[in-house]
């Protein structure tokens, strides 16, 4: 009996360190996730920003919009170029490339319609 006992451990043993792997591989990880700034409320194009106007979200890093920030301080007193709809993401006022000449005044808020690079 103990040597059948032995044919019988090394493929238990493989089996749960297989079984084992595979559920580590299936098992949902928590995706690193971050902060961006958002309007708390409606806000209309030339709106001045206040600190009532802002509040932040966490979202999956990956889900981001680029330009997004993180910090609202700094977006206070700016003006929107745009219409921002609650729960929108507000960005960071627009860094034009050097060689870049608009033919209209740039907005002092990114947007998805500016052609400037955040």
């Amino acid at each position: 009996m103990p040597k059948k006992r032995n044919k019988l451990a090394l493929p238990l043993l493989l089996g749960a360190i297989t079984f084992a792997l595979i559920l580590m591989a299936l098992w949902p990880s928590e995706a690193p996730e971050t902060t961006v700034v958002v309007a708390a409320k409606d806000l209309g194009a030339g709106a001045v920003l206040a600190a009532a106007d802002l509040t932040t979200i966490t979202l999956p890093a990956d889900q981001a919009p680029p330009g997004a920030t993180s910090d609202p301080a700094p977006l206070i007193g700016q003006s929107l170029a745009v219409v921002r709809f609650a729960g929108e993401p507000v960005g960071r006022p627009c860094k034009l490339p050097r060689s870049w000449k608009p033919a209209w005044p740039c907005p002092t808020s990114c947007s998805s319609s500016c052609p400037c690079s955040c």
